[in-house]
């Protein structure tokens, strides 16, 4: 069985992409990429670029919906003209395209190829310049079939991810727990793990810490991270453990705290020779390091049953009767034990019932997930927004759902809303707050084109 909400990511840098002419490879170094906005460094620090007007790459897949995504630098060359510029097409249809933003951001969406048939699609980045640069950083799909040896995109609300401790929600962004002790643990199947965090303004602003195990090994520490400037930063890379052995394995994350500091974030975690099928049988940690889990590339493996040496016998089935039907009497002789004293006493705390109530009334500090069976095993959790904070729906600069306004519905909204109040020179996008709520209107807001999927160009304030 495969989990539905996971996906593939192909780097620019996959033999499966197909390139016309005029495209050379370059890196996050180049033009410092990596430095430059919040939404984080280049994917695999890897990149193409090209100069030359028409040209073009394209790759086939078989699923539901896909994604183009780069390092977005262009300039307003006229009014509403920019350069590069890009048309994009899914099967020789071309798809309507986001409305362009003047700034340098890395893992920016391009291209959203959504709802598509099940089937095999061909999807077509044409790139039309004056010779400014285009760069191209990877492609994500989603597949309608079990995938195996792929690097693979695991959500937020994955399954197979079992949070401990209390959680809240980034809007629809990410999970955050500022328990100390909590955590998740997720079984995986494949050779390295990526956690991908955001790094949300509205919290705290002093770096925490936390640790990680593979297969209950040894505690490898790191920085839980906190934003370093007015805005909340997306795609920040928490942390990547070793190459390990193709096989299954158990991660499971800690946060140690202290109070007060940054939260643990998950955003995405990326597994690498992965799968989306799901982990139906978790494997017991004893079992997974010495990798007597599963054999097969991540199907889980059931344990056989120990069978009795050939010509011993078996218990005695009397004794296993008689043993049965004993238990039994006990328990209903407790039963009725327990009933006589609830009767005695019920009378004599009737009156003051809600008084005790009232007073013995505590917060459960467990987990605060509950899972569904639908939606492909989504994890679902209530309202957990920080004390204080009053959030409200509006625009996000989240670069995997692309720009909205809260009258698109098409698109999934983190509940921030959000002031843009940086300088053309460090763009950055900033939830501004006080005590009771979040103030303010967002600027990129337009009553005219409710459906305009990013900003229009900026305007520093």
């Amino acid at each position: 069985m495969s989990e539905l909400r996971r996906s593939v990511v192909i780097d620019d840098t996959d033999p499966r992409i197909s390139y016309s002419d005029g495209w050379t490879r370059a890196s996050g170094a180049t033009n410092n990429h990596n430095g430059n906005g919040n939404f984080g460094a280049v994917y695999q620090n890897t990149l193409h670029t090209t100069t030359v007007s028409g040209a073009n790459m394209s790759f086939t897949f078989t699923g539901s919906s896909a994604q183009i995504l780069g390092t977005n630098d262009p300039i307003e060359v006229s009014p509403g003209v920019f350069d590069p510029d890009i048309v994009c097409t899914v099967d020789g249809t071309i798809v309507p395209k986001r409305d362009p933003f003047e700034f340098r951001e890395n893992n920016w969406l391009f291209c959203g190829f959504d709802r598509l048939s099940d089937g095999e699609h061909t999807i077509r980045l044409q790139v039309i310049t004056q010779g400014r640069p285009f760069w191209f950083d990877r492609i994500t799909y989603r597949p309608i079939d079990v995938v195996e040896n792929e690097t693979v995109m695991i959500n937020q609300d994955d399954s197979d991810i079992n949070y401990t401790g209390e959680w809240g929600s980034l809007g629809n962004v990410a999970h955050h727990t500022g328990t100390i002790g909590g955590g998740f643990v997720f079984p995986f199947f494949g050779t390295r793990v990526t956690l991908v965090s955001m790094l949300p303004v509205e919290l705290s602003r002093t770096p925490g810490q936390a640790v990680y195990t593979i297969d209950e090994g040894e505690a490898i520490p790191f920085t839980v991270a906190a934003p370093t400037g007015g805005t909340s930063e997306y795609v920040h890379t928490t942390f990547e453990t070793t190459t390990l052995p193709q096989a299954r394995h158990m991660l499971k994350v800690t946060y140690l705290g202290p109070g007060g500091r940054a939260p643990l974030v998950l955003d995405h975690i990326l597994v690498e020779n992965g799968s989306n099928r799901r982990d139906l049988q978790p494997p017991v940690l004893g079992d997974v390091a010495n990798g007597s889990g599963s054999d097969t590339v991540g199907g889980p493996t059931a344990t056989p049953t120990s069978k009795l040496p050939s010509g011993t016998e078996g218990p005695p089935v009397g004794v296993i009767t008689g043993g049965i039907l004993g238990g039994l009497a006990l328990i209903l002789l407790m039963g009725l034990c327990l009933c006589y004293i609830r009767r005695r006493a019920g009378s004599s705390t009737k009156q003051n019932g809600l008084e005790n109530a009232a007073s013995t009334a505590t917060v459960a500090t467990g987990p605060v997930f509950f899972h569904s069976p639908l939606d492909s095993g989504k994890n679902t959790l209530p309202d957990m927004h920080p004390l204080g904070l009053n959030f409200q729906t509006g625009t996000s600069p989240s670069p995997f759902g692309g720009y909205t306004n809260s009258t698109n519905s098409d698109w999934p909204l983190p509940s921030f809303l959000i002031q843009p109040t940086s300088s053309p020179d460090n763009p950055s996008f900033v939830v501004t707050a006080s005590n009771s709520t979040l103030a303010g209107k967002s600027k990129y807001g337009d009553e005219s084109n409710p459906r305009r999927s990013v900003p229009p160009p900026y305007a520093p304030s």
